[in-house]
């Protein structure tokens, strides 16, 4: 294996200290780029990065994680990528959890993206746009854990699979 670095701020009871780690600033150029990622491995597993805030173990709130680009006074702001890695056998996929570890939010290898909880909607000022490709559109709901299709919109046509009320086309 190779080495261990590890850096801390001290401990006390009353506060601990901060940490900051940042890249140079430039005043006519471009500032340093901050990179942090793991070893690579040849024959083993790699590394994981693991980014989080600290709990609290009595009656105040625990440490939030933010992640942010970076904005411009007179250009385009910073932009913020999530990307899974690509493997031989397979690639990877992003998952977003809730508190409880419960995978609420997927974008599959292939590019499929699924949400699932209590309640999930979706909203808009304007307009709202679902397209498919060859495929169909479908909206079901469940009964006792299987998905019962209710409304199906396949090559422009439109089907109810359950008593249905449409009052405009």
């Amino acid at each position: 294996s190779s080495g261990q670095v590890m850096i801390a701020s001290g401990r006390s009871e009353d506060a601990s200290g901060s940490m900051s780690m940042t890249s140079g600033s430039s005043l006519n150029g471009g500032s340093g780029t901050l990179s942090l990622s793991s070893g690579s491995s040849r024959q083993g597993n790699s590394g994981n990065v693991a980014l989080g805030a600290g709990g609290s173990f009595g009656a105040g709130q625990g440490g939030s994680v933010s992640v942010s680009g970076g904005g411009s006074a007179d250009g385009q702001g910073g932009s913020i990528s999530v990307t899974a890695g690509r493997g031989l056998t397979g690639n990877g996929r992003i998952e977003l959890l809730d508190a409880q570890g419960d995978t609420r939010f997927i974008v599959g290898a292939d590019g499929s993206f699924s949400a699932s909880g209590k309640y999930v909607s979706m909203s808009s000022e304007e307009s709202i746009g679902l397209t498919t490709g060859s495929g169909e559109f479908l909206l079901s709901t469940s009964v006792k854990g299987e998905a019962q299709p209710v409304l199906r919109v396949r090559n422009g046509e439109l089907f109810a699979h359950a008593r249905t009320k449409i009052s405009h086309l």
